[in-house]
């Protein structure tokens, strides 16, 4: 199979449907200064300070009263609205992030590698991957304009777990155990694409936000290698427990990280 169809494959698996209009409120710190919006990665700096972890930060969330059994609502042009008009010293933005886990956490079918990943598969080079997910970071030269913060950021994601902590996290979320359960598999059966692999794509994910944050005049913040493993997963420590997000000390990690970036972005020209 060639590459291009390989990933046309990919994509078909995943639905799409336009984001419901709706409310959203800033939670956290009444005295904020930075102010996190983004998709569901954004959690992590809510429970951050939520958890006591984290002050001066305030995240965009949707409000309540929000159906708990429901997925979390998706940010729509008015989200952005309300984000980009947030005066505080800065606005830091946390794109999607998920995309290498959307689409390739798992092996239903012939697997895919990349050019330096050491294993056998369908090799696919870094620039079709980039080209593969650009709709869903294309968003961000619309949505992320006219920003009345004095900095704008965009935050890198959380790595991809490990397998151990993939199949245990599986546990937790119903709609993936309905995807593996329709195509006859199971949280003990379903492959699970090679870490090298995994961490492969994280790292063009990261890079492809980084050429964005510049695009958009922007500063990009990395996740630190504090919170990588030796081959680049997300540290147990820092997940949530489910396959994909991590958790309020992530949230503050990347917070003192943001911290860093500013003391560096407003040291004084000499």
């Amino acid at each position: 199979m060639s590459a291009m169809r390989f990933l046309r494959s990919r994509g078909r698996r995943v639905q799409s449907c336009e984001p419901q209009e709706r409310q959203w409120e800033w939670w956290g710190d009444a005295n904020a200064s930075v102010f996190v919006a983004g998709h569901s990665n954004r959690w992590a700096y809510r429970a951050a300070f939520d958890h006591g972890l984290a002050s001066g930060v305030a995240v965009l969330v949707p409000k309540e009263p929000v159906d708990p059994s429901a997925p979390p609502p998706q940010p729509d042009r008015t989200y952005w609205r309300t984000a980009c008009s947030a005066p505080g010293r800065v606005l830091a933005v946390v794109w999607s992030g998920n995309q290498q886990n959307m689409h390739f956490m798992f092996e239903f079918d012939e697997p895919l590698r990349l050019h330096d990943s050491g294993e056998a598969g369908t090799v696919v080079p870094a620039s079709m991957i980039s080209a593969f997910w650009e709709p869903s970071i294309a968003g961000m030269d619309v949505h992320v304009t006219s920003v009345r913060a004095e900095h704008l950021l965009v935050l890198g994601t959380p790595p991809p777990k490990t397998e151990e902590e993939i199949r245990a996290g599986l546990t937790r979320e119903p709609k993936l155990l309905g995807v593996l359960a329709a195509a006859g598999e199971s949280v003990d059966t379903i492959r699970i694409t090679p870490t090298a692999v995994r961490v492969g794509l994280w790292k063009i994910l990261q890079a492809d936000y980084e050429a964005r944050a510049v695009r958009i005049g922007a500063v990009f913040v990395p996740v630190p290698a504090s919170a990588q493993t030796a081959d680049g997963c997300l540290k147990p420590e820092y997940s949530v427990g489910d396959s994909s997000h991590a958790n309020a000390a992530f949230g503050a990690l990347m917070l003192g990280e943001i911290e860093a970036a500013l003391a560096s972005a407003e040291v004084p020209q000499s």
